[in-house]
């Protein structure tokens, strides 16, 4: 990651899109804990572009026409990958469809 790439923030479980991060510096080491006492060393600076609270968050199964991992066509539930090996870079047309939904919301 580096300055000026945009992080699409989205949370598993309710599997929604919530948020556009800004990168604004280089990526950093540090051990001190994060959300409770959890220990997430590999840390990058950014800035919150857009942030929507969960309720208002956006389903990605309402997506599911916009986004090219739906169109695989083998299982329901293959998309999910997609987010497993997160960070990941997203496909420009895919990137844009989950921006503007965001926006819109």
């Amino acid at each position: 990651m580096k300055p000026g790439d945009i992080l699409l923030c989205y949370m598993t479980g309710p599997s929604r899109f919530f948020a556009l991060l800004e990168v604004t510096g280089p990526p950093y080491r540090d051990s001190a804990p994060i959300w409770g006492e959890a220990v997430f060393s590999a840390r990058v600076p950014v800035k919150i572009l857009l942030e929507l609270p969960p309720e208002h968050a956006i389903p990605v199964k309402e997506l599911t026409d916009y986004l090219s991992y739906f169109q695989s066509g083998s299982s329901p539930n293959s998309w999910t990958g997609h987010f497993r090996g997160s960070p990941v870079e997203e496909k420009p047309e895919d990137a844009k469809a989950i921006i503007a939904a965001l926006e819109e919301a």
